[in-house]
């Protein structure tokens, strides 16, 4: 079983893997050294990889934790404007001077002056991604991402690969919003899940992993790789609600 895709990005595999190297190096130089919780390198680079692929004048990140992921979003558009939602602040370790912080949950805020077209909503909030990609539409927003896409009957929230997978009514809606629905593969794929169960194709749609040699040029990717959850970048169609 393959996994979903809706469109086409405009990058390739290849792409991704001639990046992996100056992520490695950059991943050297990262404020917090463990970022238990939060994200490693191996779900770390799909996030970098798209912000600096997009290139985006605003960033939204929901779900700041300890603030790694708002330093990976500085080196990968070092002259965006930064808005970190975090509800826990005295948690956040990394506090950038770029960002704006706010302690309220992302539906809470007005929206109305930041350009839309031009931001990316990054989600690592734990919340119903159906009712994020219908929040954003209203929004004015295009560009999305989840970091927490669990699989069907896995993780703590409703993601759009289970939604997607599942197919009905749900599917359709995502289908009608969605231009584009792209899961990252993972950068190393293991023979277990991050639930201790046996990454299989039937049960986990997956892509081909980015690495298959263990190098010490890569290896902070081989640590944590096993917590992949299937990272996507959603872009909705114009002429959504606004």
């Amino acid at each position: 079983m393959k996994p979903v895709q809706i469109g086409e990005v405009g990058f390739t595999t290849e792409d991704l893997k001639d990046k992996l190297g100056e992520f490695a190096e950059l991943f050297d130089k990262r404020p917090i050294s463990d970022n238990h919780g939060g994200m490693d390198a191996p779900q770390m680079f799909g996030a970098w990889f798209l912000i600096q692929h997009l290139k985006p004048e605003c960033v939204v990140e929901s779900g700041v934790w300890y603030g790694q992921g708002t330093w990976f979003f500085e080196q990968a558009a070092p002259k965006a404007h930064l808005v970190c939602i975090e509800p826990n602040q005295p948690r956040v370790q990394y506090v950038s001077s770029k960002a704006q912080y706010l302690p309220h949950d992302f539906e809470l805020y007005d929206w109305s002056n930041i350009p839309h077209s031009e931001t990316v909503c990054f989600f690592d909030d734990h919340q119903n991604a159906l009712e994020r990609i219908i929040l954003a539409s209203k929004f004015g927003f295009k560009h999305l991402m989840f970091e927490d896409n669990y699989p069907r009957s896995q993780g703590d929230c409703t993601s759009l690969k289970t939604i997607l997978e599942n197919g009905g009514k749900e599917a359709d809606v995502v289908r009608e919003m969605l231009e584009i629905y792209y899961e990252f593969p993972p950068v190393v794929k293991g023979e277990n899940t991050r639930w201790g169960d046996s990454w299989t194709d039937d049960e986990y749609p997956t892509k081909t992993p980015l690495l298959t040699e263990r190098t010490a040029e890569m290896e902070c990717f081989f640590k944590g790789f096993e917590q992949y959850t299937w990272i996507c970048y959603a872009k909705l169609k114009e002429g959504l609600i606004e």
